[in-house]
This record gives C-alpha cells, sequence and structure tokens, in this order.
C-alpha cells in the first residue's frame, strides 16, 4: 500500500517519519538521511523518468500532473505489499486536468496539521524571515516552496497553497482515506497517537516497539542525531533541523498579523480546535 504522509512545513511530518522508520525497523540504527518516507515528488530524476523531459521548465501545474501520475503509478506497484511511504507537503488540490493530486484508489494518507501561529514561529526560523513575512506566506493561494537551483539542484517547487486552504484539500472530502494527527496530540500523547497511524497503515508492532520508538525519537534524542549525523534537507539559513518541538510559542506571532489570520482563516482553525495562544 501506498501511504503518503503529508502536512505543512514544520508540522511534524519528519518526527512522524522517524517514527514510523523505528516502528517499523526496531532493530536498525535510525538515520536522518535515510528515514521511510523519501519525498520522491521533489526529484527531478523521478519526474525525468516519468515524463521522459527535463522536467525544471515545467509549469508548477505540469509539475503537479507528473507527480499525480507518478502517484497512481507507485499506487498500482505498491498494491497489497507492505507500506511504502512518500513524504509531500504539496496541497491536495484539483488539478487543470479535473484530477485530484492524490487520488491513487488504494493510499491512504496521514495528514499532519499543527497550531498555524506555531508554525508560523517555526517555519520563520527555519527560512531565516520575519514571523509577519510568513503569516503573509501562509495566506497566500500561490505560495510555494521554492528552492533555488544553486542551491538544491535535484530538488523541485511544491505548491502549498494558503494554510487553510492546503488543511481543506487533505481534510475536507479526502480522495483517499486519511487519518488526521494534530501535532499537539502527537506531543500529549504520542502512544495513542501513533498507534492510530501504524494501525491505519499497516504496520504490525506491539505497544512495547511503539514506546521504544517514541523514546528513540524523542526531542532531545533526535537533536543529539541531527548533531552527530547533520541532515541532508536542513537549508544553510537554519541553525536546527529540530530547533524546538514545543507547544504554545505562537503567542509570538505579532498582534495585528494574528488578527488578520484568524479573519481569514478561523473557520478552518476552528474545525480543528485551534484559537489563540
Amino acid at each position: 500500500m501506498q501511504c503518503l504522509l503529508a502536512s505543512y512545513p514544520r508540522s511534524g511530518n519528519t518526527w512522524m517519519r522517524a517514527l514510523l522508520t523505528a516502528c517499523a525497523q526496531p532493530d536498525a540504527p535510525l538515520v536522518l538521511d535515510d528515514l521511510l518516507g523519501h519525498n520522491v515528488l521533489l526529484s527531478q530524476a523521478a519526474l525525468a523518468s516519468e515524463l521522459g523531459e527535463d522536467p525544471t521548465e515545467l509549469t508548477i501545474d505540469q509539475l503537479d500532473e507528473a507527480r499525480s501520475a507518478l502517484l497512481r503509478r507507485h499506487d498500482t506497484r505498491a498494491a497489497g505489499s507492505e507500506p511504502e511511504f512518500v513524504k509531500t507537503h504539496a496541497a491536495n488540490r484539483t488539478l487543470p486536468s479535473g484530477r485530484r493530486f492524490a487520488d491513487a484508489h488504494s493510499g491512504h494518507a496521514v495528514y499532519l496539521v499543527r497550531h498555524p501561529f506555531d508554525v508560523a514561529v517555526s517555519y520563520a526560523a527555519f527560512v531565516d524571515t520575519g514571523i509577519d513575512e510568513m503569516v503573509e506566506l501562509m495566506l497566500r493561494s500561490s505560495a510555494l516552496i521554492d528552492r533555488p537551483a544553486e542551491a538544491r539542484p535535484a530538488r523541485l517547487p511544491e505548491l502549498l497553497s494558503s494554510w487553510a486552504a492546503h488543511v481543506d484539500s487533505w481534510t475536507v472530502e479526502p480522495p483517499i482515506p486519511t487519518t488526521l494527527v494534530r501535532y499537539e496530540d502527537l506531543m500529549a500523547d504520542p502512544l495513542q497517537q501513533l498507534r492510530r497511524v501504524v494501525d491505519a497503515v499497516g504496520i504490525d508492532c506491539d505497544d512495547g516497539v511503539l514506546a521504544r520508538a517514541i523514546d528513540q525519537c524523542s526531542f532531545a534524542r533526535l537533536r543529539h542525531l541531527e548533531t552527530v549525523q547533520g541532515i541532508a534537507f536542513k537549508p544553510s539559513s537554519a541553525d536546527w533541523f529540530f530547533r524546538a518541538g514545543v507547544v504554545g510559542e505562537g503567542g509570538r506571532v505579532p498582534p495585528r498579523a494574528r488578527a488578520r489570520f484568524l479573519r481569514e482563516a478561523g473557520k478552518v482553525m476552528a474545525r480543528l480546535g485551534y484559537g489563540e495562544i
């Protein structure tokens, strides 16, 4: 089965990848650059193979149509097999072809969501910008993760859309079965939340394995691993990939930015149980 690990950036996707790796491979050492769920959808080589041409000059719509086709092909190959994980930050939007970005019939999605104010603080630090500027990006329907060619020649852009549209695209009438996990719930009760996920995606492990995985993937241990191993997908602008790992630092979002975000995305926040911090 193909399993998509989807989220808006800085919402716990890599933490979940680490937890699932520790559950699926309990006797192997954890290697941050070799977690389950590589983002093949960003791979220039994979898309070139799918398209038979260089994807670097394509529009974002053309890229996402190719990515959608790649997911369907992976889904057919992975049907009935052990879970095959794919990470994505892309919005699960309706494409010009009329298809949804992720609509493979036999797949499953795990969608991680985090309070947007916490996301804004974490994401701003990650890409070295101001919190106000990050809130602006999180409200923008055309927002991209754009990786400069000179910095990451093998990676291609992803369409995020706004935070609210991103959440809705994965959680409102999703085209494939989807398990929603709130970052805050994963922090508060990791055993229960991880059990929900492994049962949904088909990883067979007992509570002892889950408990060891949670211990192995504590924030302190992951940060130690980052110190020892490094991590390839951390931008040069960030001091750490595993930066703080806390709930509630969104109180640093300035009042005007906070008020604007609540006006434009408050209904989606309320649906997820998010209010003021």
